[in-house]
């Protein structure tokens, strides 16, 4: 492709000269082209590189994410009620790095490998909180990734006889006492009791919660019970003589 540039004296001949479009596109280009040359714009980071800039995830839910470059980390955030394990990993092609941390320090663990294909797995009990995840590319890979974060409360004492939270004293007069939280309405903290002689018992709560207690032989069979002390006072409270032996309060 070429323009007219020059010719002999009117053509004679029908003589011309044309030069080549290439040679002279980049001169006038700019009157078919005002804007100039288009440069694509730099992708946007789907999610924060740093911890103030984390995004909030919550339990259950799952969040797609891309490292875009070999130094790209994404990082997010999550809350922790109550101690709890705190189940992170990811899902796709790409080869991921994870990490879990809190500000202090106090919880810090990575792994690369250990989910499906490439992707990294982390299983970790933490105490309540505020925690951190970061997902990076290993050894500089790229692509997109699905994260999911699962946090599983743990419950403070068993809700069965096998899982009970273990009591005893050879003492002829002893005292225990020890915090719980009932943390759902079909919770049940069972307790195994383990006596040495003949005694008195009484097993009471105290706290805001409406409770009713009782005491069972592990097939379960309930041999001891109450609800509330008073019309005043929503903590139960059960008294009675057990034989020594091994028996079940639970609240």
């Amino acid at each position: 492709m070429g323009i007219h540039a020059a010719s002999n004296e009117e053509c004679e001949d029908n003589v011309g000269y044309f030069s080549q479009f290439r040679y002279f596109s980049p001169h006038i280009e700019t009157w078919f082209d005002p804007q100039g040359p288009v440069t694509p714009p730099i992708p946007r980071d789907d999610h924060g590189d740093t911890t103030a800039e984390a995004t909030l995830v919550e339990s259950g839910f799952s969040t797609q994410g891309t490292i875009g470059s070999s130094d790209d980390v994404d990082y997010f955030t999550i809350q922790v009620p109550e101690e709890g394990l705190i189940a992170a990993y990811t899902t796709g092609s790409l080869d991921t790095v994870g990490r879990l941390h809190n500000e202090d320090g106090s919880v810090d663990v990575s792994d690369d490998d250990a989910g499906t294909g490439s992707n990294f797995s982390l299983d970790v009990v933490v105490p309540a909180g505020t925690y951190y995840i970061e997902v990076e590319g290993f050894d500089g890979a790229t692509g997109d990734y699905i994260l999911h974060v699962v946090i599983e409360i743990l419950a403070d004492h068993g809700d069965s006889a096998g899982a009970a939270t273990y009591v005893s004293s050879s003492s002829r007069s002893w005292t225990y006492s020890t915090p719980g939280a009932i943390e759902e309405s079909d919770d049940v903290d069972v307790f195994e009791l383990e006596l040495f002689l003949d005694s008195v018992v009484t097993v009471y709560t105290e706290g805001e919660t409406d409770t009713s207690g009782s005491v069972l032989d592990f097939s379960g069979f309930e041999y001891m019970g109450s609800d509330d002390e008073n019309e005043n006072n929503p903590n139960s409270r059960t008294s009675g003589d057990l034989l020594k032996g091994t028996h079940y309060p639970q609240i």
